[in-house]
């Protein structure tokens, strides 16, 4: 009995892959009977080792920030990836029988509706398992100097205090 649904919150997870891969093949070695999300980055696609030890550690769900299917709003996030990179990655991943979640980020300056509908439609026909959609929010200037985030008509606040959880005020 117990708990065996587990989620792996660390963006680095595959990052260094050597101790990721030693971590997951202990967790093979120990037969772990276990269902496990891990957050990670697109970059895992280009390691077909780290792929299988993730399916063989019964890491079945890679939850991956997508962003986008739009070339211009990746472009203005300052992502480094392309639609063409995206839907090869998730081809890839899934070829190794792991579902893709995907984090996408709706608001940007480069967004219309109709962009927004596309970068929707195209997650369907990549054939993405799940789609987290959150609105464009700032995060302090630290963390991400390099996105312009002034002229957004999407922005919901001018400052992190006002659109992260911490500006919530009892009544």
């Amino acid at each position: 009995m117990g708990t065996r649904y587990f989620f792996i919150v660390d963006n680095h997870f595959t990052v260094n892959r050597a101790h990721s891969k030693v971590l997951l093949q202990r967790i093979i070695d120990e037969k772990i009977n276990w269902a496990a999300v891990c957050f990670t980055r697109l970059e895992v696609s280009r390691d077909d080792d780290m792929l299988r030890l993730l399916k063989q550690a019964k890491i079945g769900n890679l939850y991956i920030g997508l962003e986008s299917f739009d070339d211009n709003v990746l472009k203005l996030l300052n992502k480094q990836q392309y639609r063409k990179s995206i839907e090869k990655a998730v081809k890839k991943i899934k070829s190794f029988g792991l579902n893709v979640l995907g984090s996408f980020v709706l608001g940007s300056d480069s967004d219309t509706v109709e962009s927004i509908r596309k970068t929707i439609d195209a997650a369907i026909e990549q054939d993405v398992d799940c789609l987290a959609l959150f609105p464009l929010s700032r995060y302090p200037e630290y963390n991400a100097p390099t996105i312009p985030l002034t002229g957004s008509s999407f922005l919901l606040g001018t400052s992190w205090t006002e659109t992260s959880s911490s500006s919530c005020r009892k009544t």
